[in-house]
């Protein structure tokens, strides 16, 4: 038997993780060393434990007085984008990382 996942299931799923009654079979539970960070990057379909750390925490905070960091936003050609999409993809890192090592740098050398 397959069960069907409707709205209806996850409303009840939800009643009872509020109650507290939801039922948990012992059996199904896996207790060998590693299976509740195996759990956890499956469930985030990340490829490693710290992997998952930056998913579910976020980034860390940025400055020397790790204060939150407000974000900027703008609009760019899609050339420009092209090129950050490929030198993210071949240095390894977020778009956004291209794009603070750039601003960073074009305001230590205008400064």
């Amino acid at each position: 038997m397959s069960t069907e996942y409707t709205d209806d299931y996850y409303a009840k799923l939800l009643e009872d993780i509020q109650a507290d009654s939801t039922p948990i079979d012992p059996a199904a539970v896996d207790h060998t060393p590693g299976a509740g960070a195996a759990d956890l990057i499956n469930a985030t379909g990340t490829s490693s434990i710290e992997e998952f750390h930056q998913v579910a925490y976020g980034r860390p905070r940025l400055g020397e007085d790790r204060r939150p960091a407000p974000r900027l936003g703008t609009r760019v050609p899609v050339e420009m984008k092209q090129k950050v999409q490929a030198l993210a993809k071949q240095r390894g890192l977020h778009e956004s990382e291209v794009v603070f090592e750039a601003l960073n740098a074009y305001l230590k050398n205008v400064a």
